[in-house]
């Protein structure tokens, strides 16, 4: 029975050694893979949040152990981010279109191949390149356990043109007649996602290490956004509205718009570090 017990004690210490090296670490390269929710805050009179979206993420990360209780956490990650919009009761928006190209207002009156469509409901989605800057707070190793706060940024950056599936209705472009509803499948929404979005942000956690200087690594975070996600008007030149892809027609009047929203994020992430 003695042995049985200094033989327990003995694998604990071993153990608790181990697991001390693996956290001391200087640096801790790993993939990460987690999914989230996001909520669009629509900050504009025109839509209105349908739901809550998703936000699929993997990657790099890199965490630099500045000392036993505190570290830098960087690397890369890719974003996949779904959300929807409806438009809110009794306003009418429309946009012109080609086959899957949505025109924005610089170049619709250019084409003369173009459709009227009247918007009712989108579900769209954007990917992102994304740099998370955190500072990770760690507590003393639990055996082989160790708990951490980390707070920070995320710097996203548009890797490509943002998609759409439209739920509405053919529209005459003159008369604004509307014909059957129908659905508008992998549109290309060109312009509308800024090519750059920034959130501030707090996460919470555990790292396991449970094989020599390998470790798991589960936390949950919040994000909150800085940036709108969707272009704004101009800066420059004469026609600040020339990117704006939607019509917005009242009493009449037809006049270019754009979305404005900003995102916050809640996200599970599991990273293996080596």
């Amino acid at each position: 029975m003695k042995k049985i017990v200094f033989a327990i004690i003995g694998l604990g210490m071993i153990t608790s050694v181990s697991a001390q090296e693996a956290f001391d670490k200087k640096f801790q390269i790993g993939l990460v893979t987690g999914f989230g929710l996001n909520f669009n805050k629509p900050l504009s009179n025109l839509v209105e949040r349908n739901g809550v979206g998703s936000d699929l993420t993997f990657g790099i990360n890199i965490n630099y152990n500045v000392n036993s209780t505190f570290a830098v956490n960087t690397g890369l990650e890719f974003d996949f981010d779904r959300f929807k919009y409806k438009t809110k009761s009794g306003d009418s928006l429309y946009y012109y279109y080609n086959d899957t190209e949505i025109f924005q207002k610089e170049e619709y009156m250019s084409e003369k191949n173009k459709s009227f469509f009247q918007l009712s409901e989108r579900s769209q989605k954007a990917n992102y390149l994304t740099i998370p800057v955190n500072a990770m707070l760690k507590t003393k190793p639990f055996g082989n356990l160790q708990y951490f706060g980390k707070f920070g940024t995320r710097l996203s950056f548009r890797t490509a043109v943002s998609r759409a599936n439209d739920e509405g209705h053919i529209a005459d472009s003159i008369t604004l007649v509307r014909g059957a509803s129908t659905s508008n499948t992998n549109m290309k929404v060109a312009g509308d996602i800024n090519f750059f979005k920034a959130s501030v942000g707090l996460s919470g956690g555990a790292q396991w290490n449970f094989s020599g200087s390998t470790t798991l690594i589960a936390e949950l975070g919040f994000y909150y956004g800085l940036t709108p996600i969707h272009s704004r008007e101009a800066i420059t030149g004469s026609d600040r509205q020339r990117n704006f892809t939607l019509v917005r027609v009242e009493n009449g009047i037809r006049e270019f718009k754009g979305i404005e929203a900003k995102q916050s994020q809640l996200m599970l992430k599991l990273s293996l570090f080596f």
